[in-house]
């Protein structure tokens, strides 16, 4: 049976050279026009499109924007990127942000895609592994990642290997080859970058602090990771951008528990492994990423920095994994960590330390701070530097001059994140 030929017209003919295009920025200059809110995003409103009814438009411009991410200069191992990057794309699917637009620039937008979607879309041959290998090798990531931790506690130092050491560098990150740090720090700075996204220390900040620094009310959102039986929690008209957004009650999800859609761990009744998804506790704005990680390497030195930009990225990976966990991965580890140390693991972060670590990093807190860089901007060169943006916070933190980007996909100025930063620790008389 012949193969159907693909249509080569003008649309077809269009995306190829913009394709081309892109993938001549491996010799040049970095592309980062699909990298940020394009000038003509705010002119249209988005398209809202489902991937069951544009399947084969779908598939490809997840492929193009694939390809479009790693032309981008990510400061990762190869072995990383097909890990990591699919993530992104699912972001952009869901936002109609990057290749996901139409000829005039209109954002289109796919509020039902899944990690899966992705998976599918790009294809094995383009992933350069199988697409059920990916969650494998997050899962063993993850892994690696518990095993040096764990590591670390019988040393007074940590030390990170080179890119490609699953073991001694289990994120493959680049920039941490050679990376040495004081154990006890690390770990803080760990503890704490877990503990920002839990919902009930939120909570609890929230309570303690009530006002901002410019004396408003302090609001805080936040949620938490829950099992499900995905087939059920599809039955019960549930979405996972729906769980996301809305606010659960304790009630609600009281109820979902006995219709057995929320499951707990070690169900073996259910037919396929529970999934992790998240539901959201409170409305609100939440954390600022780069602010919690500047606040700890400030507070704590810049060993505690690292800590927390490992935690976050334990926290990015746990989103599609082999075997999910309540509460999430970074939480498991933290636990087995404070199981380890014994009547010592209360030492890693007190509550006092967690409440004003989220009370001076909460997005809303004043100056307001609305920009939280994902992992993968973390450890990306942005335009207008020679070093990540992890990096860049490293450089503030030291004292030195870092230099000006623009941050997340809204393009936030650094130099306007720095001034919030710096004013908000001079109103708490922080002493930096």
């Amino acid at each position: 049976m012949k193969k159907k030929k693909r249509n080569k017209g003008p649309r077809s003919l269009k995306i190829q050279k913009e394709l081309d295009r892109i993938l001549s920025g491996l010799s040049g200059t970095v592309d980062y026009t699909f990298d940020h809110q394009r000038s003509e995003e705010p002119l249209f409103s988005p398209r809202v499109l489902s991937v069951a009814g544009n399947r084969e438009l779908f598939n490809s411009l997840a492929l193009r924007d694939y390809h479009y991410l790693r032309n981008l200069p990510i400061l990762a191992a190869e072995r990383i990127l097909p890990l990591l990057l699919p993530q992104s794309v699912w972001g952009r699917a869901r936002n109609g942000h990057g290749m996901f637009c139409d000829e005039q620039g209109r954002p289109l937008v796919f509020a039902d895609a899944t990690f899966d979607h992705v998976i599918t879309g790009i294809g094995n041959e383009d992933l350069g592994i199988h697409g059920l290998e990916v969650k494998r090798l997050r899962q063993r990531l993850l892994d690696n990642l518990e095993k040096f931790l764990l590591g670390c506690l019988e040393t007074e130092r940590a030390a990170f290997g080179p890119p490609d050491d699953e073991a001694g560098n289990p994120l493959g990150v680049k920039f941490l080859d050679g990376v040495s740090l004081d154990t006890s720090a690390f770990l803080k700075g760990f503890a704490l970058g877990v503990m920002m996204d839990n919902w009930r220390c939120r909570q609890q900040a929230a309570k303690h602090f009530r006002v901002t620094l410019s004396g408003q009310p302090l609001v805080l959102g936040g949620g938490e990771s829950l099992l499900v039986d995905y087939d059920r929690f599809i039955q019960v008209g549930l979405t996972e951008e729906q769980a996301a957004d809305e606010a659960s009650s304790a009630e609600t999800l009281g109820k979902l528990r006995e219709l057995r859609v929320i499951v707990p761990d070690r169900d073996s009744t259910l037919k396929r492994r529970p999934v992790g998804v998240y539901f959201r506790r409170m409305i609100g704005p939440g954390i600022s990423d780069d602010a919690a990680i500047v606040y700890l390497g400030k507070t704590y030195g810049v060993d505690a920095l690292y800590g927390c930009f490992v935690a976050d990225a334990a926290d990015t990976y746990d989103k599609y994994l082999a075997d999910y966990v309540e509460g999430g991965t970074d939480e498991k580890l933290l636990q087995t960590l404070r199981k380890r140390l014994g009547s010592r693991g209360k030492s890693l972060a007190d509550d006092q330390e967690v409440r004003r670590m989220i009370y001076f990093s909460a997005k809303a807190n004043d100056p307001p701070i609305d920009v939280s860089s994902s992992h993968r901007r973390l450890i990306q060169v942005e335009p207008g530097s020679k070093k990540p943006t992890l990096l860049n916070h490293l450089t503030y933190v030291d004292g030195g001059e870092p230099a000006r980007i623009p941050m997340g996909y809204n393009r936030y100025d650094s130099d306007k994140f720095y001034a919030a930063i710096a004013q908000r620790a001079e109103i708490l008389r922080l002493g930096w």
